[in-house]
């Protein structure tokens, strides 16, 4: 799903430039209306299992009261820390460092690309061994990396920095799924995915919005060895919390 959904993201920019000169700025538009209408048939058939389905008040407070629920929170504030410091601070990061708009442009390419594959292996990866061994060496290595953008001055070493760390989150990125659809109890699945988007996105928003600050008055190199400490705060409460995400799903115990 993550493949997918990440592969129409980055797709979507090119196909629509290439359909505003074919045939204008109206193209991209009537034929993303038309894809929709198209595929609409086929959702609405859908025939999904059946689920139980919450009949809690407070569904929230028994989700934050679960321990598993907690650390998968925790590593993915580790996760989205490293999304707002890298999209408010690296163009400004390698500009600092002499890099081209070239360069710079396909490093962010560069980012995205191995999560158009990765996660397929790193999905089955995390559900046989558990979610949280997988987040525990991926967040391990994203966190190495923020430390070598903190201390690196030569773009290729940046660059293979970045590289390594695409990979690192595409691991990262359907391990967090599958801990909190493990974490929440049955019927609240939903409830917990949304807490989980909600709590990162919130998360990448502070941090972006402080990262520039940080970054002008300390330096990259106060960002990003700040930000892998508390990245790696957080990731050691996540394993202390997390016992039970530590194994597949036939070891596991209750959550």
């Amino acid at each position: 799903m993550g493949v997918f959904e990440l592969g129409g993201f980055l797709l979507g920019p090119v196909l629509a430039s290439l359909l505003e000169r074919i045939w204008g700025l109206r193209a991209p538009f009537a034929v993303l209306a038309a894809l929709l209408i198209a595929v609409a048939p086929f959702a609405l058939a859908a025939e999904l299992p059946n689920t139980a389905v919450a009949r809690e008040r407070s569904i929230l407070r028994g989700l934050l009261a679960r321990r598993s629920v907690r650390a998968s929170l925790l590593a993915g504030l580790a996760f989205y820390l490293t999304v707002g410091v890298f999209e408010a601070t690296w163009a400004i990061l390698l500009a600092d460092r002499g890099a081209s708009q070239l360069f710079i442009g396909a490093t962010l390419s560069l980012f995205s690309a191995p999560m158009l594959l990765v996660p397929l292996f790193a999905g089955r990866l995390a559900q046989r061994i558990g979610p949280m061994r997988v987040m525990l060496a991926s967040i391990e290595t994203a966190i190495t990396c923020m430390i070598g953008y903190g201390l690196f001055a030569q773009l290729a070493l940046l660059a293979v920095a970045v590289a390594v760390h695409s990979i690192a989150d595409a691991f990262t990125m359907p391990a967090n799924q599958l801990a909190i659809a493990r974490a929440s109890p049955p019927g609240q699945i939903a409830s917990g995915q949304g807490l989980l988007g909600a709590v990162g996105l919130a998360t990448a928003a502070a941090t972006a919005a402080l990262s520039g600050w940080i970054y002008g008055e300390g330096g990259p190199l106060v960002l990003y060895c700040g930000t892998a400490a508390l990245m790696s705060a957080l990731l050691g409460g996540a394993w202390a919390l997390g016992r039970e995400l530590r194994s597949g799903p036939t070891e596991s115990g209750s959550v």
